[in-house]
């Protein structure tokens, strides 16, 4: 891993004969209270190392890696496996703004195999117009994300930039997939975005920076109390909402030969959340 190393010698010689003290501050976690405090005297020398910010982790307990600058979760919210099936793999599904599904329970036996055991009371019948979520914000806050409510301030929903910026990151141009991957391939050296027919058992869409790689399944969505595409498309809601049309938040849509960062649908419909932290 890569450090630099800076010495606060020269920094503290220079200073007057009232500056006793440097303070060290984390602004990530707090600007109030410092992590250190040194003084200036003759028995005391103070080193700050710089380490580069490592590209895959854990924070509260799940597991990121980092493209673009964001730091994406490796499985969707309500997931337990990255790939592997279906059941385990495509998480919960959300109307935008709401941060709990609308059913009160779901199946998932195969790629387009869903099914829910009823709709909560709150939520009228399903993911259709007649419940329009009511928050209007032009992004998601932290009371109405999610990924914040549910995996805890670490995480939320990723926003359009991010999403753009995944994006970018991985090569993309206009609206096509780089290439799909033999069936099989769960991994490539090459920077791309790539349509995958069995990514450890599961359809869906592997983003690669050329380091780092990140996979979305094709999970589908709730419309009404019907699920469509399970096994074709991708539909990832972002935390924008789009501002030409207030009945509608961007979202990320992929299908084998497509995919685009910048569509927009109707709030209502129930679409997978994947996280990202800061």
């Amino acid at each position: 891993m890569k450090k630099i190393f800076l010495s606060l010698i020269a920094v503290m010689a220079t200073m007057s004969i009232n500056a006793q003290v440097v303070k060290v501050y984390d602004t990530k976690t707090s600007t109030t209270e410092p992590v250190a405090i040194y003084t200036n005297s003759s028995t005391n020398t103070v080193k700050v190392v710089f380490e580069e910010e490592p590209t895959i982790g854990t924070t509260n307990g799940h597991a990121w890696v980092k493209i673009g600058g964001v730091k994406w979760a490796t499985m969707n919210l309500g997931a337990t496996t990255v790939a592997g099936s279906p059941t385990t793999c495509y998480g919960d599904y959300y109307a935008w703004s709401e941060t709990e599904p609308r059913y009160t329970s779901i199946t998932i036996s195969g790629a387009n195999s869903v099914s829910f055991g009823g709709w909560s009371s709150s939520h009228g019948s399903g993911y259709s117009s007649s419940d329009y979520p009511s928050y209007t914000g032009t992004t998601l806050d932290a009371d109405h994300d999610a990924a914040t409510k549910n995996w805890g301030s670490y995480w939320r929903t990723p926003t359009h930039e991010d999403y753009v910026k995944l994006y970018e990151a991985c090569g993309g141009t206009g609206s096509y997939i780089s290439s799909t991957l033999p069936i099989g391939t769960t991994s490539t050296t090459a920077k791309g975005i790539y349509w995958c027919n069995d990514y450890d058992g599961v359809k869906g869409l592997l983003f690669s920076d050329g380091t780092n790689k990140v996979f979305f399944p094709a999970a589908g969505y709730y419309g009404g109390t019907s699920f469509y595409y399970g096994g074709s498309y991708g539909h990832y809601w972002q935390s924008s909402l789009y501002t030409s049309n207030t009945d509608e938040a961007y979202f990320l849509s992929f299908r084998s030969s497509r995919v685009s960062p910048s569509d927009y649908y109707y709030r209502y419909y129930g679409f997978p959340v994947r996280p990202v932290s800061d």
